[in-house]
């Protein structure tokens, strides 16, 4: 592996142009995106709420996780102090899934209750299973 890995090389000039004809109008071209903003809005697609929901779960669910990773590979204790900032972060976590709640027009209730029904029917005997998990049936999100 590593002798073919030494092998061979990559065209980054290439790779960037690839890029290129590989990404989409409305992320290259401001008028394209103002324009798409525009035809979801019309669609009632609540975009400022949904890209704010977004950001700031991946942001504050980033922020959780640096603080797992100190913890579990960096010698950060595990004491109340910690656990308190995970739940200060989860709780942040949490105010940007209802804001995704709004955008999207649901109770945060029916996306746990939709998420039971998922997970039910992903494991039928009602606990977890390895191999479901990893191969999962056709149309199983």
């Amino acid at each position: 592996e590593k002798e073919t890995a030494e092998k061979l090389e990559v065209d980054w000039d290439k790779y960037a142009e690839f890029v290129e004809v590989m990404t989409s109008n409305a992320t290259k071209n401001y008028d394209d995106y103002t324009a798409r903003l525009a035809e979801l809005k019309g669609e009632g697609c609540d975009v400022n709420r949904l890209t704010t929901a977004a950001i700031g779960i991946a942001a504050e669910a980033g922020e959780f996780q640096e603080i797992v990773k100190k913890v579990l590979f960096q010698n950060k204790p595990w004491n109340q102090e910690n656990k308190d900032h995970l739940i200060i972060e989860l709780g942040d976590i949490m105010w940007y899934a209802v804001q995704a709640c709004k955008a999207l027009d649901v109770r945060m209730q029916d996306v746990l209750i939709g998420n039971t029904f998922k997970l039910l029917k992903r494991y039928p005997e009602g606990t977890f299973d390895y191999l479901k998990s990893e191969y999962r049936a056709p149309n199983d999100l």
